[in-house]
C-alpha cells in the first residue's frame, strides 16, 4: 500500500515512520524518484521537511535532474511525442514543487547543496518560464482558475525559496538573463488571497519572489521591472492593491504584511533608481495605507514577523515623506494616525531594532517639529495630540521618547499662540509702527490718507494699514496706495514669491502663518541680529543688511548678510528677509520684503514692539535730536546686562548723560516691577539659592575665568554672572567692588521676550571655598529667606539629588 492510499494525515505520518525504519523501502522510493516515478516524487515534495534523510545532496540532484535544461529543450521540440512531452512536464512540475520545499536547506552552511543548485540553475529557470507561459495561456474558466493559480504560485514559491538567502545565490541569479522579467511577470499575475483557513503557502509567493530577487540583484535592475510592468504607476497600483487586500480581513496576517512591506521598502529606498516609483507610490496614497497598517500592527503582540513589518513600515513612511514635498505627506500621515501609532508602540521600544526606534525618535524630535512652520501641519498635529487619552500620554511619558515628545508638545503650543493671533486678526502687536510701502517707494511724495490726531502721516500703527492679500508682507495706508504699489513693482515681487510657494506645498493660510511667524521670531531675536550685524559687518548701515531665517534647523537659525546693489538702492522701501523652509529632501528659499530694515532702531524693525512716543520722536532719548550725519541705524541702546534695552541714544555721550540724569533709577524700578509681576515669591527664593549653588559648584572654573579675564584684580572685587537665559547656563566674571567682604552674584533670567538681571549677596565670600549655612541674605528684589524645601530642590537641580551643604 502506497502512502497516497493512507487517507488522513495520521495514517500518512505513520507510513512515514515506517519508512524511516525500513531502509530498503526508503532506498526503493529514492531510486524510483530518480527514474521519474511521480508517486515517489510527490512523496519527496510532501515530506522533505519532516524526514532528514530526504534533505540531502542526492535528493536535490534527483530533483534537478528532472528540471535539467536538456529535458526542457527535448520537451519543447515538435518532434517529441506528445506522450513523452506530457510525462516530462509532469515530472518537472512535481520536482519544482519539491524544490520549493527544499529551499529551507539551501542556507550558507549547505555549500554542497548550493553548488549543486548553481550547476542546474539555468535548467530550473527555463522550466519556470515554461510553466508560467503554459498556465498563463490557460482559458479563463472556473474549472481552470484554481489549477492556473496553483501552478503560477508553485513556480513563484520555488523562486522565492531559492533566493531566500541572497548572499548564497548573488553570484548565480544576476548573471542569468530573464530572472527579473520572470519575477515581475509572476508578481503581476497575482497572489492567492487570504482565507479563513491557513493559506497553502506561508507567504504571498509572487510578491515574495519579486521581493527576494530585487534584494538579490539590487535596485539597479528596477528599470527592467518598470519596463515589464508598463510604468511606475502600474507598479505602485499593484503593490498597494496587494497591501490593501491584507487590510480587508479582521485578523491581520503579520507574515503577509511583512512581505508586502519588504517589497515597498525595496521600491522606496533612497536611490536615484527608485525616484519614479517613490513618486508614483506617493500619488497613489501609499503613506495612508502604511499608516493604517502601522496602527493595526501597533495594537498586536510584537512577534518577530510583527517587529519586521513595523520596522519596514516606519522606514518606508520616512522615505516617502522626505521624497515628496514633505508637507502634504506629513500632514496625511498625522491625519491617518502616525502619532497615535508611535504612542501605541512606545512601551515596546526595547523590542524594536535600533533602526525603527531611530526613525520614530527622528520623526518626533526633528521631522514633525521642523514642519510646524506650516499652519496646516500644525493644526493636524494639534488635533492628533488632543485626541490622545491619558493612558496614551502615560505610555509616552514612561518611554525614552518622553523628552522629544514634550519638546514637540511645547512647540505646538507656542506656534498655536501665533496662529490664534492670525486667526483673530491681530497679526502684529498693536504698538508697532510701519511705513506705507508705496510712500517709501516714492520717498519724496507725502501720503495723505493716514491721519493721527488730525495730522497727516505716512506712517502709523500696523493695525491701521492694509496688507497685500497674497504675501501679507507689505503694508499700505489706503486702497489707492495699494493699487499704485501693485502696478509699480509689487506685482512682480509678489508673483515671484508666490511661484516659490506652490499651492501644493503651502496653502494660503500657511503663507499667512509663516509671515506672522517671521514677524514673531524677528521681534524676539532683534538684539541677537543686531549683535550679528555688528560682529560680521562692522560699520555697515543696518538698512543694507538682510536677515536669513533657516527653519530647517531646530530651533531656527538666524544670520545676517549684505544685500545686493539692487536692494541697496531701495533701502528706504523695505527690508530683505530670506526664509529657508524644509520641503522634503530639499529646502525652499523664499525672499520676502518686510517693512523697513529689521536691524535698525524702533521704526526700522520688523514687528518690533516699540514705545509709541519714543517712536514718534525720531530722535535721541536724551533730547538732543538726531546729530548731523548720524542715520537711524546709528542709535545706541545701553547694553549693560542689568538694564532694559529699550531706551535709544544717538551716541555714547548721550548714553552716559541719560544714565546719570535719571534713567538709572527709572530702569532699576522697571526691572524690580517686572520681577515682582512675573516671578512668584517661591520662584525668587528658589532662583536665588539655585544661583548660589551653581556658583559654589563651579568655583574652580570661576577662579580660572577670573585669572584669565581679570588678571591682577582681587577676588573680593569680582562679581559672578550666571546667564540662565542660555541652555546650559553660562558663567562670567565682572569687576565690582566687594560689599562687606561678601560676593555679589548676578543671574540673568528670561522674562517673556526680555532678559532680566537679578543681584544677590552671598552670606560670605564665595571665593573662600567654605560651606554656606542655611541663612542667606538676598537683595531687595527678592527679600526673603529660603526654607528647607527650596534648598532641597536647588540641590537636586545641581547635584542630581545629593546635597553638598551641611544642615
Amino acid at each position: 500500500m502506497s502512502w497516497e492510499s493512507r487517507t488522513g494525515p495520521d495514517l500518512a505520518m505513520r507510513y512515514v515512520q515506517e519508512m524511516k525504519h525500513d531502509t530498503k523501502q526508503f532506498a526503493k522510493v529514492i531510486g524510483a524518484a530518480r527514474e521519474g516515478d511521480l508517486i515517489s516524487l510527490k512523496f519527496i515534495a510532501t515530506f522533505v521537511l519532516d524526514i532528514p534523510d530526504l534533505q540531502t545532496e542526492e535528493v536535490l540532484e534527483i530533483l534537478l535532474s528532472h528540471l535539467s535544461e536538456p529535458k526542457a529543450i527535448q520537451m519543447s521540440r515538435t518532434s517529441t511525442p506528445c506522450t513523452l512531452a506530457r510525462v516530462l512536464a509532469k515530472r518537472a512540475h512535481t520536482a519544482m514543487s519539491a524544490l520549493g520545499q527544499f529551499g529551507a536547506f539551501l542556507g550558507p552552511t549547505a555549500k554542497v547543496n548550493l553548488l549543486c543548485l548553481a550547476k542546474g540553475w539555468t535548467g530550473v529557470l527555463r522550466w519556470m518560464s515554461f510553466f508560467y507561459e503554459k498556465h498563463k495561456k490557460l482559458p479563463v474558466r472556473a474549472d481552470r482558475t484554481e489549477q492556473r493559480e496553483n501552478s503560477l504560485h508553485m513556480v513563484a514559491y520555488a523562486l522565492y525559496a531559492i533566493t531566500q538567502d541572497s548572499s548564497t545565490v548573488k553570484s548565480t541569479i544576476p548573471a542569468t538573463p530573464g530572472v527579473v522579467a520572470l519575477a515581475t511577470r509572476l508578481w503581476l499575475s497575482g497572489d492567492p488571497g487570504l482565507s479563513d483557513n491557513p493559506p497553502y503557502f506561508p507567504v504571498p509567493a509572487c510578491t515574495a519572489a519579486l521581493c527576494h530577487v530585487l534584494e538579490t540583484v539590487g535596485v539597479t535592475m528596477l528599470d527592467e521591472v518598470i519596463s515589464m510592468a508598463g510604468g511606475a504607476g502600474t507598479i505602485a497600483e499593484t503593490a498597494l492593491g496587494r497591501l490593501r487586500s491584507t487590510l480587508e480581513f479582521s485578523t491581520l496576517n503579520p507574515q503577509y504584511v511583512e512581505i508586502h512591506i519588504r517589497l515597498l521598502f525595496s521600491l522606496t529606498a533612497e536611490r536615484e533608481e527608485t525616484s519614479t516609483v517613490r513618486h508614483a507610490l506617493i500619488e497613489k496614497g501609499c503613506i495612508k495605507f502604511l499608516i493604517r497598517v502601522l496602527l493595526r500592527l501597533s495594537t498586536m503582540p510584537l512577534q518577530l514577523d510583527t517587529v519586521m513589518a513595523v520596522s519596514g513600515a516606519l522606514i518606508c513612511v520616512a522615505n516617502l515623506i522626505e521624497a515628496g514635498d514633505a508637507v502634504t505627506d506629513l500632514r496625511l500621515a498625522v491625519q491617518e494616525g502616525m502619532l497615535q501609532a508611535f504612542a501605541n508602540l512606545s512601551p515596546s521600544f526595547p523590542r524594536l531594532h535600533e533602526t525603527p526606534y531611530g526613525v520614530i525618535f527622528t520623526m518626533v524630535s526633528r521631522m514633525v517639529p521642523k514642519y510646524l512652520i506650516y499652519r496646516s501641519v500644525l493644526l493636524v498635529v494639534q488635533s492628533a495630540m488632543s485626541r490622545m487619552t491619558q493612558e496614551d500620554r502615560a505610555k509616552v511619558a514612561a518611554s525614552p521618547m518622553r523628552d522629544s515628545w514634550d519638546f514637540m508638545d511645547r512647540l505646538v503650543a507656542e506656534r498655536l499662540e501665533v496662529n490664534e493671533m492670525v486667526s483673530g486678526g491681530t497679526r502684529v502687536p498693536a504698538n508697532v509702527v510701519v511705513h506705507c510701502d508705496y510712500v517709501r517707494a516714492r520717498l519724496s511724495l507725502p501720503c495723505h490718507l493716514v491721519h493721527v490726531n488730525a495730522v497727516v502721516h505716512e506712517r502709523a500703527l500696523k493695525s491701521a494699514f492694509k496688507t497685500c492679500s497674497q504675501c501679507h508682507a507689505v503694508y499700505y495706508c489706503s486702497k489707492e496706495c495699494q493699487v499704485a504699489g501693485w502696478r509699480k513693482s509689487h506685482k512682480t515681487e509678489c508673483q515671484s514669491n508666490k511661484q516659490e510657494l506652490t499651492g501644493k506645498i503651502m496653502q494660503r493660510k500657511d503663507r499667512l502663518f509663516l509671515s506672522h511667524l517671521l514677524d514673531h521670531g524677528l521681534c524676539r531675536n532683534q538684539p541677537h541680529l543686531r549683535r550679528l550685524a555688528a560682529q560680521n559687518f562692522p560699520g555697515m548701515p543696518l538698512a543694507n543688511i538682510g536677515v536669513t531665517v533657516d527653519y530647517t534647523y531646530l530651533p531656527e537659525d538666524y544670520s545676517v548678510f549684505v544685500t545686493d546693489e539692487h536692494n541697496r538702492s531701495r533701502e528706504g522701501e523695505a527690508a530683505t528677509v530670506e526664509c529657508l523652509i524644509p520641503t522634503g529632501l530639499r529646502c525652499t528659499k523664499i525672499c520676502i520684503t518686510m517693512p523697513k530694515p529689521s536691524l535698525g532702531r524702533g521704526e526700522a524693525s520688523i514687528s518690533t514692539p516699540v514705545v509709541p512716543d519714543l517712536e514718534e520722536q525720531l530722535g535721541c532719548s536724551e533730547g538732543r535730536g538726531m546729530p548731523p550725519g548720524v542715520p537711524s541705524y546709528g542709535l545706541f541702546t545701553h547694553n549693560q546686562a542689568d538694564t532694559c534695552h529699550i531706551v535709544l541714544y544717538c551716541s555714547k555721550e548721550c548714553q552716559v548723560a541719560g544714565w546719570k540724569n535719571g534713567h538709572k533709577v527709572e530702569c532699576k524700578r522697571n526691572q524690580e516691577e517686572m520681577i515682582r509681576d512675573t516671578l512668584q515669591k517661591e520662584d525668587r527664593k528658589f532662583l536665588s539659592y539655585l544661583a548660589l549653588c551653581d556658583a559654589w559648584h563651579h568655583l574652580p572654573r570661576l577662579r580660572r575665568l577670573a585669572a584669565q579675564d581679570l588678571p591682577g584684580t582681587p577676588l573680593a572685587n569680582i562679581r559672578v554672572q550666571i546667564k540662565y537665559a542660555c541652555v546650559p547656563e553660562m558663567y562670567a566674571v565682572l569687576p565690582l567692588a566687594s560689599e562687606s567682604g561678601r560676593t555679589c552674584i548676578e543671574y540673568l533670567i528670561t522674562v517673556g521676550e526680555r532678559c532680566v538681571a537679578v543681584r544677590m549677596i552671598s552670606p560670605t565670600s564665595l571665593w573662600e571655598d567654605v560651606d554656606f549655612g542655611w541663612s542667606l541674605e538676598i537683595s531687595e528684589e527678592a527679600d526673603t529667606i529660603l526654607d528647607d524645601v527650596d534648598i532641597d530642590l536647588a540641590n537636586m537641580r545641581v547635584h542630581g539629588g545629593s546635597s553638598v551643604y551641611r544642615k
